[in-house]
């Protein structure tokens, strides 16, 4: 969760050391609140890594599970019959970092390609390897790729 949703530690109803709290309750109130964000960092980040590996192993339901759950259709459809095949290798994920209440923004570098026909296409716009982002959601606990609002991938006309 990122930090905008818990408000400002700074603000807690704990108080400051200067009005006689506890300093104690002070840095676990912090403590928490560092961790949630990391918590948050991680699921965006494991997100990103299960959609492209389901992307790479052909797996179109695993893909579309990945995604959030109003952008599954189009998603659906985009890997259904006569879709390329793609190769996925090479995937670092270099950060992930909050965004507004319930999101990530995660950051990575990965090698993709597409067979279709013969012919092997980027699958990424500026090419394979260079580094890209892709947005995360949090919905009801679970995180989800959210196609709609990246635009490192475009799935056949527009996920919303």
């Amino acid at each position: 969760m990122p930090a905008s949703a818990l408000g400002d530690p700074a603000d807690s109803l704990l108080g400051s050391p200067e009005d006689g709290a506890d300093p104690a309750d002070l840095l676990a109130a912090l403590t928490g609140y560092a961790l949630t964000i990391d918590s948050a960092k991680v699921a965006a980040q494991q997100a990103v890594t299960a959609f492209w590996a389901a992307l790479g192993s052909n797996n179109a339901t695993g893909v579309t599970a990945t995604v959030l759950p109003a952008q599954r259709s189009c998603v659906q459809s985009s890997l259904g019959s006569g879709a390329p095949t793609v190769t996925v290798s090479d995937l670092h994920i270099t950060s992930a970092e909050p965004a507004g209440n319930s999101g990530a923004t995660v950051r990575f570098t990965v090698k993709a390609e597409a067979s279709l026909d013969g012919q092997d296409l980027p699958v990424l716009p500026e090419g394979s390897g260079s580094a890209q982002w892709l947005a995360t959601t949090e919905v009801a606990g679970r995180w989800y790729v959210d196609i709609e609002n990246s635009t490192v991938l475009a799935f056949g006309g527009g996920c919303s």
